[in-house]
């Protein structure tokens, strides 16, 4: 993910990906899915309110995907020794 002058740019990017730019997470905390997580890609280019902070930009990209996705976030603390390895 990169920020443009206004906005953020994110080519040929999976579903898997923009949820990791998104929330800042590792691979192997995403469970579930649709089948095509890893294999449709994307190109988002998308405008943000004038005057925006570059910090918001993840936050801006969550919103767009729970838009756009129909994405819904569960989180969870699992003990150490039920984390994928």
């Amino acid at each position: 993910m990169h920020s443009t002058p206004g906005g953020i740019f994110l080519e040929n990017n999976t579903l898997r990906n923009l949820l990791l730019n998104a929330y800042h997470i590792r691979s192997d905390q995403i469970e579930g899915g649709p089948k095509w997580l890893d294999s449709a890609r994307f190109t988002i280019d998308a405008k943000l309110t004038k005057g925006v902070s570059r910090s918001l930009l993840p936050k801006a990209l969550q919103i767009l995907l729970e838009d756009r996705f129909q994405v819904q976030i569960h989180r969870e603390t699992r003990p150490s020794e039920c984390r994928p390895r």
